[in-house]
């Protein structure tokens, strides 16, 4: 794997930037909740919240496929990145009125679905089809490795 790494830049780029999303990922999926929570002091509006988020990513799972088929995977990367910083981003301003927070909430889902079905598309353009199996196997590390530095935060 270190081997393929060193001899394209191009896949350790990729996995560089999957690193850094997925550990921002994990912060925000740690404290979100603990910020909703001493915010309102509430377990069941923080259940409401996050199932909010999850019933997002299940009613948007069956048409993302062909969401990224029409848009193409590049545009949908940045359409998902953008939907889930714009919902992370606007929690704050949001704080003083419930259902803002809920919205956000499904917005950030949507986000974090979208963003799902485009990393498959990827690998592939990046490496030969010899090393397909190395480079998947060098996303997951990177992809684990990443969400649980950015839980531990």
């Amino acid at each position: 794997m270190i081997l393929l790494l060193q001899k394209n830049r191009r896949l350790l780029l990729f996995l560089l930037g999957v690193f850094v999303s997925t550990m921002g990922s994990g912060v925000t999926s740690t404290i979100l909740p603990i910020f909703v929570l001493n915010r309102y002091h509430s377990a069941l509006f923080l259940a409401i919240v996050l199932g909010g988020r999850e019933v997002s990513v299940i009613l948007c799972s069956p048409w993302l496929g062909a969401v990224v088929d029409k848009v193409g995977g590049y545009n949908t990367t940045l359409i998902a990145l953008s939907l889930s910083a714009l919902a992370v981003g606007s929690i704050p301003f949001d704080a003083n009125w419930q259902p803002l927070i809920i919205v956000s909430y499904v917005v950030l889902g949507c986000g974090m679905a979208l963003i799902a079905p485009t990393v498959g598309i990827y690998i592939p353009h990046l490496v030969d089809d010899a090393d397909l199996e190395r480079a998947n196997g060098a996303f997951q590390v990177f992809y684990a490795s990443a969400n649980l530095i950015g839980m531990g935060f």
